[in-house]
């Protein structure tokens, strides 16, 4: 039995995200034969407008209980000064700060409770999704999405010409 047979089969397939589900209870190494891939080079200078990479949490989830990721939530979302969303030709993302910001203030949006819960938590082990963190994801969410509306609206001439320009590339 191949590793992607095995975590395949035992995929519960009724679970909301399926596609999350799998990609995120399979070791990244069975991609590629047990070897780890690192496709980077720490050495490259920097390029102004591609730092999206630099935006941490707020927070993480220090308890596996409805409590600590409750305490989670809260704390994320009063940390968070931007949100990291699609922009322009996809699969762009942008980074846009939600709130007025001082030269030297670090960027912390939210990475959510999967990404913690994922990093934290054994194969099968789980926190529910209780009444309480479902309503403080909804308030998440919603401020996600207005956050990109509000993006949409104040930078629709540069939205546009950035489609206009990859348009044209094609």
């Amino acid at each position: 039995e191949t590793d992607d047979e095995h975590f395949f089969a035992d995929a519960v397939e009724n679970r909301p995200n399926y596609s999350l589900y799998l990609l995120g209870n399979r070791p990244h190494e069975s991609d590629f034969g047990g070897v780890i891939l690192v496709d980077c080079n720490p050495n490259r200078p920097d390029v102004d407008g591609w730092l999206s990479h630099y935006v941490n949490d707020g927070a993480i989830i220090l308890e596996k209980s409805e409590g600590g990721v409750l305490d989670y939530i809260e704390t994320s979302r009063a940390r968070q000064n931007c949100v990291i969303c699609p922009w322009g030709p996809s699969p762009l993302l942008a980074t846009f700060t939600t709130r007025d910001l001082k030269r030297g203030d670090e960027l912390f949006t939210s990475y959510g409770v999967s990404y913690w819960l994922d990093a934290k938590l054994e194969r099968h082990d789980s926190v529910p999704k209780t009444d309480a963190i479902l309503e403080e994801e909804k308030r998440n969410f919603e401020f996600y999405i207005s956050s990109i509306e509000k993006c949409s609206t104040k930078y629709n001439y540069e939205s546009t010409w950035f489609n206009d320009v990859f348009e044209a590339l094609a």
